[in-house]
């Protein structure tokens, strides 16, 4: 999942699961978990996974019971129960998702569950109030990340900053092109390089948007594409 699914999908979530009650947590694979929520009328089923193929949250139908508790569910289920989800939150272009907990509707946070969906770094924290590590999809030692070292007892820390671009409407065409042409490469690498927040099948949508898909003008050159179509490009 991309930063464009992804924030239409919380997007649904934010208007139809705000707010709801913790119903409870069960594991189906080792990078995988589902959470069930409560409303006034309805029970919601989402499934978050952190696997480095295939990170993803979205809604599913009920599942099937596991029988074998994980160690994860069982924190999860027990340090959660009864609290009501009462904020999602992702920032900017960046695939971390916060979900804030509390006792009930209006009170303060007092627990987190944060999903950082970005491929092979992908992860899932359960936090205290204090950004407590409770829980963690997988930990990280200091001989395996230069970055940070993730694990149960130490305080969560923030993904290392995105160093690329933030898009932005009020850049000029002229500042956009000087960017992306600073590499002479394919487009699509030009573009998923320099800006936060583009992937592969976003090159691909601007491809189609400014009908330009029968060029395959995302595999070619920077410096072999005309300027009126990469102001096509700019445009979309």
């Amino acid at each position: 999942m991309d930063i464009t699914s992804i924030k239409s999908v919380l997007h649904n979530l934010s208007k139809n699961i705000l707010p709801s009650r913790f119903e409870t947590a069960q594991q189906p694979e080792s990078n995988t978990i589902q959470l069930c929520f409560r409303g006034v009328d309805f029970h919601f089923w989402l499934e978050v996974s952190w696997h480095g193929e295939s990170p993803r949250i979205l809604k599913i139908k009920k599942p099937e019971k596991i029988g074998r508790e994980s160690t994860l569910s069982k924190q999860i289920r027990y340090g959660l129960k009864y609290m009501a989800l009462i904020s999602i939150q992702q920032d900017n272009f960046e695939r971390v998702i916060k979900f804030g907990f509390a006792k009930k509707p209006g009170d303060e946070i007092s627990k987190y569950l944060i999903f950082e969906l970005m491929g092979k770094h992908s992860n899932i924290f359960y936090l205290d109030k204090r950004k407590k590590i409770i829980a963690v999809g997988k930990q990280l030692n200091p001989n395996q990340s230069s970055f940070r070292t993730i694990s149960t007892g130490s305080i969560y820390s923030e993904p290392p900053i995105n160093l690329k671009k933030k898009p932005t409407k009020n850049e000029s065409y002229k500042s956009w092109k000087q960017s992306i042409s600073t590499v002479s490469e394919s487009l699509r690498n030009c573009l998923i390089n320099t800006y936060q927040g583009v992937s592969p099948i976003l090159t691909k949508q601007l491809e189609v948007f400014s009908n330009l898909s029968g060029t395959e003008i995302m595999n070619k050159n920077i410096d072999c594409i005309s300027e009126s179509n990469l102001k096509e490009i700019f445009k979309s």
